[in-house]
């Protein structure tokens, strides 16, 4: 099998308990540029070519834990590097597709950190232009 590396960082994501006070933040203050605000679960902002995703708490829980992510070209990527990382021994969790159409899996590293692999073929075209 091609070994297949990551192409970038591609987010850190961050659980928050006001998900509109927070977007509000990382926009206002921080300067951040919204990229994706679909729902009220889950945002995605960008500053320059890195992402920041904010996760709402409810009820004690988060859809997503805080974790870093990792980004792949293809899907076929996304399920080598499942394997791949399989092969080596690390923890790793399904591939999943999500609703806004990307998909992922969770894995832990050493230090049991959740990182998440990320394929990601959406245009983001106009979004990424207001970075």
């Amino acid at each position: 099998m091609t070994k297949v590396n990551f192409l970038r960082m591609g987010h850190s994501a961050l659980v928050v308990t006001d998900l509109k006070q927070s977007i509000a933040f990382y926009r206002d203050v921080l300067g951040c540029k919204s990229i994706w605000e679909a729902d009220s679960d889950w945002a995605q902002l960008g500053l320059g070519p890195d992402d920041i995703s904010l996760v709402q708490k409810k009820e004690g829980k988060s859809l997503h834990p805080p974790h870093v992510g990792f980004q792949v070209a293809t899907y076929e990527d996304l399920v080598k590097i499942h394997a791949q990382l399989k092969d080596q021994g690390v923890s790793v969790e399904g591939v999943k597709g999500h609703r806004d159409g990307t998909a992922s899996f969770y894995f832990r590293d050493p230090s049991n950190n959740i990182l998440e692999a990320l394929w990601d073929d959406r245009d983001l075209g106009e979004a990424r232009k207001k970075l």
